[in-house]
Parts: structure tokens; C-alpha cells; sequence
């Protein structure tokens, strides 16, 4: 784990990173052409991406 400044930064790979701030959770993800990526966030809220680059955001309870 690396601490960011105003946060946590807890991973990331190439096709993702993620961070936690506080109570709020932060995705970046690259889905590949002609894939989907399924994604259940802290919030519980369940979201299907479809190929391109996305920014999601959950509060963490």
C-alpha cells in the first residue's frame, strides 16, 4: 500500500487503478474492445461496462 497525498492509494494494474479518500472509492478502468467487465461496487450498486475507459465513484459505508 502507498500513501497518496489526500488519500490511499491501495492498487492498480494496467487496465485499472483504484483509490480510497476518505469515505469515497474511485475506479478507473480500460475495458478491452469487444469486452464487458462486470462491477459491484462498496456501495453495492452492480454496473456492466462495455469497451472503453471508465470513471466510477461509491461512497464507503
Amino acid at each position: 500500500m502507498v500513501e497518496e497525498p489526500g488519500g490511499e492509494h491501495l492498487g492498480e494494474d494496467p487496465g485499472q487503478a483504484w483509490r480510497r479518500s476518505g469515505d469515497v472509492f474511485a475506479l478507473d478502468v480500460r475495458v478491452p474492445v469487444n469486452a464487458v467487465a462486470d462491477v459491484v461496487l462498496p456501495n453495492r450498486r452492480r454496473q456492466r461496462l462495455g469497451s472503453e475507459y471508465h470513471h466510477l465513484t461509491s461512497r464507503v459505508e
